[in-house]
């Protein structure tokens, strides 16, 4: 059975690896990531500034307003989380054509001003803006043309880096304006949980960063993006090419071999959100602006009902999308990481023979009672390992297998024993019920230890007495 779990262990079982999941998500819960100011901002579209604005979409002029506001403010990046893939329908050139019929002059007028499309790639082009781009699966769109470079150290990334074939990407007149360009896709696990934000893509086999680390790259104005592969930096994961680190200016953040950070969620944080409403309002002034957003990586994304794009973290199952790419970038500023060491696996596997191999030839000889608390002793031990290693060091332990191997090394060890037990019951009764009375065979039963050969010395006294009128 210890082979067993440790071959299962070895073979990655999602279902029993779901589990280690689940008790890490238990340890987020307990001691979620501090929150730290780490110049990162989220301008949410909320239900106020929905109320106050209009409803969504709001016209690309009003994003213009938006997008300049906060670069005359000082912000250090604009990510939107938002794609543009398609033509405003406010536009004046799209008005003119439905009136041209009823309203020839006014058709004209309208037919000469910009497209509000332009206005807003006019803003683009004189703000540090990064676009949001979706990755798909299925072969749709157009190529993609980074505005940036993504450097490689190594071999090309091994096959768990995630290649897409297909996008849906902002308008050719937004695309070509904005410095930055950034994929908004998340992955989430099997269950249905974000606990990993990607860093870099493939698509068409070639390198895509995340918006958190475009963002970060035009924040900093550097001029690429480099992914560090095994190979190149001497680690390695198993697999030649595994993606180790995404380094974007000065900050180096370690992945795992899919080019994913393991991401721990802060608890609520009020003073990372700014209304949107607020940017636009006419009565905050640009100094007021400028104490909040100056220097700050602006992330805008929506929460308003009807337009979240929602997922389930570790910490809460309704989290706007744009959270995630945010405390992704704030976790690469502050070089805060959960990590999921090399030789963590190995570590799991050690424990599991050890402990196995130990109880199973302990238990026989100490017996059931004394038995259970060595396995109590032994799963506390692991499970406090595990957490110790969580709170202190942010490394990610799973306790699950060695904590499974105790379990079942207990549970089939009381098992065979009673089953033992049981035979030796079942022959004694079978050998002795002819020849002694029932209840010298049950006290035979509960102590074998009786037959012994030569039989034992007593000293008894023995009451000899005569029934009148029976014998």
């Amino acid at each position: 059975m210890v082979l067993a779990i440790a071959a299962v262990h070895f073979l990655n079982i999602a279902t029993l690896d779901r589990l280690g999941l689940i008790v890490f998500d238990s340890y987020q819960k307990v001691a979620p990531r501090q929150y730290e100011d780490a110049a990162v901002r989220i301008v949410d579209i909320d239900e106020e500034s929905v109320e106050r604005l209009g409803q969504w979409p709001w016209p690309r002029t009003e994003i213009a307003r938006l997008t300049d506001r906060l670069s005359q403010a000082g912000a250090a990046a604009i990510a939107f989380d938002i794609v543009f893939a398609e033509p405003d329908r406010t536009s004046p050139g799209r008005l003119a054509s439905q009136l041209e019929e009823s309203e020839p002059a006014l058709a004209g007028a309208l037919a000469e001003l910009p497209s509000n499309d332009d206005v807003l790639a006019d803003s683009f082009a004189v703000s540090p803006v990064v676009n949001g781009l979706f990755l798909l699966t299925e072969q749709r769109g157009e190529p993609l043309e980074l505005p940036s470079g993504m450097a490689m150290l190594g071999s090309e990334p091994a096959r768990m880096v995630t290649d897409f074939q297909g996008s849906v990407q902002p308008l050719p007149v937004l695309r070509n304006a904005a410095p930055g360009l950034g994929s908004l896709t998340i992955e989430k696990d099997a269950d249905g949980i974000v606990r990993k934000a990607p860093l870099v893509f493939l698509h068409r086999g070639e390198l895509v960063p995340s918006l958190s680390v475009e963002a970060l790259r035009v924040a900093q104005g550097a001029d690429a993006t480099l992914v560090t592969t095994s190979d190149g930096s001497g680690e390695t994961e198993g697999l030649p090419g595994a993606v180790v680190s995404v380094r974007t200016g000065e900050f180096d953040a370690p992945t795992n071999a899919a080019g994913e950070l393991l991401l721990h969620f802060t608890g609520p944080a009020p003073e990372r959100i700014v209304p949107a409403w607020r940017i636009l309002a006419e009565d905050v002034t640009a100094e007021d602006l400028s104490a909040e957003v100056a220097g700050q990586i602006v992330f805008v994304g929506a929460s308003a009902t009807g337009l979240r794009d929602l997922v389930s973290t570790p910490l809460n199952e309704g989290e706007p999308g744009v959270t995630v790419h945010a405390q992704a970038a704030e976790q690469m500023i502050l070089g805060t990481y959960l990590t999921r060491p090399d030789w963590a696996r190995g570590v799991e596997l050690l424990l599991i023979l050890a402990l196995g191999i130990g109880l199973a030839l302990i238990l026989p000889k100490v017996g059931a009672v004394p038995g259970a608390i060595i396995g109590l002793a032994g799963m506390a031990a692991v499970a406090a390992g595990s957490w110790i290693a969580f709170d202190q060091a942010r490394y990610l332990l799973d306790p699950t297998y060695p904590v499974l191997t105790i379990i079942t090394v207990y549970g089939v060890q009381t098992l065979y024993g009673f089953y033992r037990e049981e035979q030796q019951r079942a022959y004694i009764h079978n050998a002795f019920d002819r020849y002694l009375s029932p209840e010298m065979v049950r006290q035979i039963a509960s102590n074998p230890g009786k037959l012994e050969l030569g039989g034992e010395e007593r000293e008894m006294t023995v009451l000899f007495c005569d029934i009148r009128g029976f014998s």
